[in-house]
């Protein structure tokens, strides 16, 4: 377990601005996320919320597989009384309770400081209310000094799976505090950023930024928010893409746009780059992420969202249509053929296929065809019309002759070397 321990011996701080701004708000966002696997972690997190040098809180999982399968707690203790968890007992016991968006902390009548589980793992699972599957839950915390009360919340996801509870994990997301003594302190209300949702469309055949549409849920409160940026990360270095990275990205390599209070679906444009300053290219695989600014009068990190799913510009496949050949001359090859097909300027690729009766020939069939069995146009395609040398063969190599029967597939290749739309 070393390797574990060097991982998760961590000490997380909040800053706090300083005692005299009531009603600020704190938003810290944990980048990356902290994921515990909940069968597999033997150390303590510790969180210090005001960065005065003494942890206010620490969260450790104690337990052990037996005979009857897994017997585990998780477990918060606060340093002292002063720190207190919001606590559901409707299990007999205080536990930290579940909180959705928009509860209000101050309001809740039941606060613990000591140890306070936050549920017991069985081989039926964690106990109500933290049970199955838990995302974007809350877990309310208050922190009473001489001067305020310092409510705030973790946003936390708990994944337990049944029958694979080995796979259990809970994972803290990010953090918010209030530094008010006011009781109108919801949770969710001021986590102004994270733009989710995201998602990529490839809509035209511009083979440019011009054809990415770019799709996002919006953040919980955009009265706090300043705009959001657009980037678009190749491949390659989007797993490892981050909100320091994000940040500094020029202006000109991403797209901004104002909040607007509602889902967005906006074309990238031809006049934006990806993030390195390079042409959005067909055939050259992306993530979008969405980096969402704050106003400059609120306390809080820029967050950066989840990346989208892969995208590929690629020029849809349009079947080639109204195929004719017939034979024009008597060489007795190839070169007596003429091939049409619409549109007519486009690049394909003619395959001729021996007549055998129920025989299916598909675009996997096509695909698996090597070069040097089917005959090219170029970029000419069938303008006026298409006759192929010669030396053309048919699909198993063997020279196109007389008084045998073919069947002619045309596939349409727009980038001139991928196979695409066969007939």
């Amino acid at each position: 377990m070393k390797s574990l321990l060097r991982y998760y011996l961590i000490i997380i701080t909040i800053q706090l601005i300083s005692n005299n701004l009531s009603g600020q708000v704190i938003y810290t966002d944990f980048n990356p996320d902290i994921n515990i696997p909940i069968l597999d972690f033997d150390d303590s997190l510790q969180f210090d919320f005001d960065k005065n040098g003494t942890n206010d809180i620490s969260f450790k999982i104690s337990g052990s597989i037996s005979p009857y399968g897994p017997n585990y707690y998780l477990i918060f203790k606060t340093a002292d009384e002063h720190f207190q968890i919001s606590t559901d007992t409707s299990a007999g016991y205080p536990q930290a309770a579940k909180l959705e968006y928009g509860d209000t902390l101050s309001k809740r009548s039941l606060w613990e400081s000591g140890s306070i589980t936050m549920g017991h793992l069985s081989g039926t699972g964690l106990n109500a209310p933290w049970s199955g599957i838990n995302i974007n839950q809350f877990i309310g915390v208050r922190k009473i000094t001489p001067t305020d009360t310092l409510y705030g919340y973790f946003t936390v996801c708990v994944y337990v799976l049944l029958p694979n509870i080995s796979q259990s994990t809970i994972i803290f997301q990010d953090i918010q505090i209030a530094n008010t003594i006011s009781d109108l302190t919801y949770t969710g209300q001021y986590k102004p950023i994270l733009a989710h949702s995201v998602l990529a469309e490839d809509i035209d055949n511009t083979k440019s930024g011009d054809d990415l549409r770019v799709n996002f849920a919006p953040c919980i409160n955009e009265s706090l928010l300043s705009s959001y940026r657009i980037l678009i990360v190749p491949e390659a270095q989007a797993l490892s893409f981050n909100t320091t990275l994000a940040a500094h990205v020029s202006a000109s390599n991403c797209l901004e746009i104002s909040p607007i209070d509602t889902n967005v679906s906006v074309i990238y444009g031809t006049g934006h780059n990806d993030i390195n300053g390079n042409a959005i290219a067909n055939l050259s695989p992306y993530r979008v992420f969405v980096l969402s600014l704050p106003n400059i009068n609120v306390f809080t990190d820029t967050i950066l969202s989840e990346m989208s799913p892969p995208i590929m510009l690629t020029t849809p496949a349009v079947q080639p249509l109204n195929i004719l050949a017939f034979d024009s001359a008597d060489a007795g090859n190839a070169s007596d053929l003429v091939i049409y097909a619409e549109p007519a300027l486009v690049n394909y690729q003619i395959y001729f296929v021996p007549f055998q009766p129920n025989r299916i020939f598909t675009l996997d069939s096509a695909m698996a065809i090597p070069a040097g069995r089917y005959a090219e146009t170029g970029s000419n395609g069938m303008n006026p019309g298409f006759s192929p040398d010669a030396s053309t063969t048919d699909i198993n190599g063997n020279t196109i002759t007389n008084d045998s029967e073919y069947l002619v597939y045309v596939l349409r290749t727009p980038s001139g070397t991928d196979k695409r739309g066969i007939r």
